[in-house]
C-alpha cells in the first residue's frame, strides 16, 4: 500500500504544476482518481469523518474517493458525474444513458463489472455499489466492509449509513441495480507508469528527435560519413531505448 500512496503523492505534485486547461491535466487527473480508487480496491470500512469526501459526491463516495492526509483539495475540481472521466457526461439522463456512461467510466478506470442481487457473495472480489434513479437525477450507496450500506448525499457534507440495501432512498430514488465492481490492480499499475513516464520524459523525447539528430548529422557531414546511414542507426539506437524503458514499466525488470 506504501507503494500507491506514494504514487499518489507524486502524482499530486505533478497535477499542480500544470494548467488545468491543459490536457495533461485531465490525463494526469484520471490517473490520480484511478489511484485513489486503488486504496479501496476490496470492501471499503465505513468512516464518518465527513472531511475525508468533501468536494465529492455520491458517485465519487461509492468509488471511494477521498482527500489523503497532507493533500488539499484537488479532487474533483473538475466534477465526478456519471461518464465524466470518460468524456461520456449525462445530465438529466434517461436510464439507458446512464448506464452507458457508467459502463463506459468502468471501462475507462479499468474496473471489471458484474451485475449481482445484495443477498449473493462477492465471487470475484472487489465490492458492491447499488444504482438508484429519480426522474431527473442519479444517486449511488456502496457495500461497507461489515455488510452495511452507505452514501454521501449529493455534495453535502453528510454521510448516511443503511444496515440493508433500501429499495427507495433520499424520498424518490428507486434502485435500478446492484454491481459487484472489481479494480484491475495490475493494469492501473502498468498504464499509469507509462503515461506519467511520458509526460515527464516528453521533453527529453522531443529534444532526442530534433536536436540532438541535426547536430549530430552536421557533425557527421563534416567527417565525411553519408547522413541518411547516420540517421537510421540514430533512429534504431532511439528506438531501442525507448522499448527497453517501456519494457522496464510494464515488468519492473531492468
Amino acid at each position: 500500500m506504501k507503494e500507491v500512496y506514494d504514487k499518489i503523492y507524486g502524482l499530486y505534485n505533478e497535477i499542480l504544476k500544470i494548467p488545468m486547461d491543459s490536457p495533461k491535466y485531465f490525463e494526469l487527473y484520471k490517473e490520480y482518481i484511478k489511484l485513489l480508487i486503488l486504496v479501496s480496491s476490496n470492501n471499503p470500512s465505513f468512516n464518518d469523518d465527513v472531511k475525508k469526501y468533501i468536494n465529492g459526491n455520491c458517485y465519487s463516495y461509492a468509488f471511494d474517493i477521498f482527500n489523503p492526509d497532507g493533500i488539499s483539495n484537488v479532487i474533483l475540481q473538475l466534477g465526478l458525474n456519471v461518464g465524466y472521466l470518460s468524456r461520456n457526461l449525462v445530465y438529466n439522463g434517461t436510464k439507458d444513458k446512464y448506464l452507458y456512461g457508467l459502463a463506459k467510466d468502468f471501462e475507462e478506470l479499468n474496473i471489471d463489472s458484474y451485475e449481482i442481487s445484495s443477498d449473493l457473495p462477492n465471487e470475484h472480489g472487489g465490492y458492491k455499489i447499488a444504482f438508484y434513479l429519480s426522474f431527473n437525477d442519479f444517486h449511488f450507496l456502496r457495500q461497507n466492509s461489515d455488510g452495511s450500506w452507505s452514501h454521501k448525499v449529493g455534495y453535502l457534507n453528510r454521510l448516511d449509513k443503511f444496515d440493508t440495501l433500501p429499495n427507495i432512498v433520499n424520498g424518490n430514488y428507486e434502485l435500478i441495480m446492484e454491481v459487484n465492481i472489481m479494480i484491475n490492480v495490475e493494469k492501473v499499475i502498468r498504464v499509469l507508469g507509462y503515461i506519467v513516464y511520458t509526460i515527464i520524459w516528453s521533453p527529453v523525447i522531443i529534444l532526442c528527435l530534433t536536436i540532438i539528430p541535426i547536430v549530430y548529422g552536421a557533425n557527421c557531414i563534416k567527417n565525411g560519413e553519408p547522413i541518411k546511414n547516420v540517421v537510421t542507426i540514430y533512429k534504431n539506437e532511439l528506438l531501442n531505448g525507448v522499448q527497453h524503458d517501456i519494457n522496464f514499466i510494464q515488468t519492473g525488470k531492468w
